[in-house]
């Protein structure tokens, strides 16, 4: 099976309980020994967790084994509820055509299969969870619920995933996905964080058989901070362009790179940012703020810092506030 149209067509004919997909996965090339679970990671093996149903792995590579090959899997795990499908072709992300392919299995889960779930991994080094966030802007909000892309998070490179430290957070009552990236900090906080030791990428003496849900507060914390710094990058410092004629906007900061930096941020948070103007850009640094406020049970003067001819203060303020409800860590931004 070849055509993306082909496995399409067979997943809407099954109801699976989840769909994986594998880009960039053959093994062709590596010795036995060093062969990696890529094409049949330990994540979608029964016993997982998933409901009770079949698993279809889409695996996407132009230098795929033959098929006999990845029957060996199956037959060699005692797993008979897993179907391979191939697609024997490269794959882009800036392609319409591959990306499109993904788009499509994302809307059939919401329109059609609403207990499948989906989890596409990027085994090229390729930084794909961009691509949930605009598929959600898309097809709804209830969709990070329901698909993970990347399982490691971000914490490792597509290459080189370690499978013995992934531990996907899922609710314990529902089973779906749960994704701070996708949540405010307080709502990512509200579902329990753990130590590092208890959740995602925790590693070594982890217990894998179980199914994680508390969010690693070193998680938790990496999100605080990649928010604060593409607010006080591409926020704070064009909201100062735009009040003050002054102050001189560089090249870099052009309205097409705030939207991508800022509009993951704003969807979180509620905020419409089709154009980039002041009000909206103060109502976003504003919830933001008092999101962090809130973790850290801490009251500041927001619109104080937000008004300041700089960014000083206010990047002081967020990263204190950070600390205060996510711990500090000697050599972190």
């Amino acid at each position: 099976m070849t055509d993306y149209r082909d496995i399409l067509d067979f997943c809407v004919r099954r109801n699976p309980a989840l769909i994986y997909v594998a880009i960039g996965c053959a093994q062709g090339h590596n010795s036995p020994q060093h062969r990696t679970a890529q094409q049949f990671p330990p994540f979608i093996r029964a016993p997982n967790g998933w409901p009770k149903g079949e698993v279809i792995a889409v695996l996407i590579d132009p230098a795929l084994e033959p098929d006999t090959e990845l029957q060996g899997l199956i037959d060699a795990d005692g797993d008979p509820e897993v179907a391979f499908l191939t697609a024997r072709q490269e794959f882009h992300w800036d392609n319409p055509r591959d990306k499109q392919f993904i788009r499509y299995l994302c809307g059939m889960m919401m329109r059609t299969h609403r207990t499948t779930q989906l989890i596409v991994q990027d085994y090229t080094g390729e930084e794909i969870a961009g691509h949930l966030s605009r598929f959600m802007w898309e097809i709804g909000r209830g969709l990070q619920e329901r698909a993970l892309f990347d399982v490691s998070y971000g914490t490792m490179g597509g290459c080189f995933l370690d499978f013995s430290t992934v531990r996907i957070l899922r609710n314990p009552d529902t089973g779906t996905f749960i994704q701070p990236q996708y949540m405010t900090l307080a709502q990512g906080i509200a579902h329990g964080v753990a130590s590092a030791g208890a959740g995602a990428g925790a590693g070594e003496g982890a217990d894998v058989a179980k199914p994680y849900y508390h969010i690693p507060v070193h998680y938790m914390r990496r999100i605080a901070t990649e928010r604060i710094q593409a607010l006080r990058l591409y926020g704070h410092r064009t909201l100062r362009c735009l009040r003050d004629s002054s102050e001189e906007r560089p090249p870099w900061l052009s309205d097409a790179a705030v939207l991508e930096k800022l509009s993951p941020i704003a969807y979180i948070y509620g905020i419409p940012l089709p154009t980039i103007t002041p009000d909206r850009l103060t109502a976003l640094l504003t919830h933001f703020m008092t999101d962090l406020a809130t973790i850290a049970d801490a009251t500041v003067p927001i619109q104080e810092l937000i008004a300041e001819p700089t960014s000083d203060d206010l990047c002081n303020a967020m990263y204190i506030l950070r600390d205060t409800a996510l711990g500090s860590r000697s050599g972190s931004g």
